[in-house]
């Protein structure tokens, strides 16, 4: 878990002023139901983290983050197909995720074989 937390709160920019409180945030969801915290590692170190949440048939991909130090190694595309497979065998009848417009992320989520359903104004 301590892995985990240091890649999500490096890949995110997590102010330290507000570390603790966004850990304690994170740590309560591996006891909740339907919630799975994926940790990827490259070269063996701890390099991105990917959040699934599963209820009632219906997958989110909740959130992803790479250490900005294993960017571009195709972390993110791994992790969306882990959490996409263990959705579907786990019964899913409906997937999502979200990313702003035409980043890296919503790119590879395209690549994973999703499709755009509609673009919120921030």
């Amino acid at each position: 878990m301590e892995a985990l937390l240091a890649v999500y709160v490096l890949g995110w920019g997590i102010p330290e002023r507000v570390r603790e409180q966004f850990e304690r945030n994170v740590r309560a969801w591996i006891d909740q139901p339907g919630w799975s915290l994926c940790l990827a590692r490259c070269d063996g170190q701890p390099a991105a983290t990917a959040i699934l949440y599963m209820q009632d048939g219906v997958a989110s991909l909740a959130d992803g983050a790479a250490d900005p130090a294993y960017r571009r190694r195709g972390l993110h595309a791994a992790l969306l197909r882990h959490r996409i497979r263990d959705a579907s065998l786990a019964g899913a009848e409906f997937i999502c995720g979200d990313a702003f417009h035409l980043s890296t992320s919503h790119r590879n989520i395209e690549r994973a074989g999703m499709r755009l359903s509609f673009l919120r104004a921030v």
